[in-house]
């Protein structure tokens, strides 16, 4: 037997998770954790957020307030960038404010 590089828990579980449910469930699991990252970095701002969703790169959000949906406009590339940090990868392609 050779020697092999160790792997984190983490790579572990995700790998085991793809394995057992498949990719599908997968891209659900992915949604949930991009949208929570979303939340994460708007903080207290996060209240004014609703009807967030994720496919196929792009996440989608909803602001109720006019002044923060502004805000967020001009620096959703810097947000992108924060979330793909987190992911290690190019999950978020675009950032939708309506």
């Amino acid at each position: 037997m050779g020697y092999k590089e160790p792997t984190t828990i983490g790579d572990l579980i995700s790998t085991s998770i793809s394995s057992i449910v498949g990719k599908r469930s997968t891209s659900g699991l992915l949604e949930q954790r991009v949208i929570q990252c979303w939340k994460e970095i708007l903080g207290a701002k996060a209240v004014y957020s609703c009807n967030e969703s994720f496919s196929k790169g792009t996440l989608d959000v909803h602001i109720d307030s006019s002044i923060l949906r502004n805000e967020l406009y001009i620096h959703k590339d810097s947000y992108k960038m924060l979330i793909n940090k987190k992911f290690d990868s190019e999950v978020v392609q675009n950032i939708i404010i309506r």
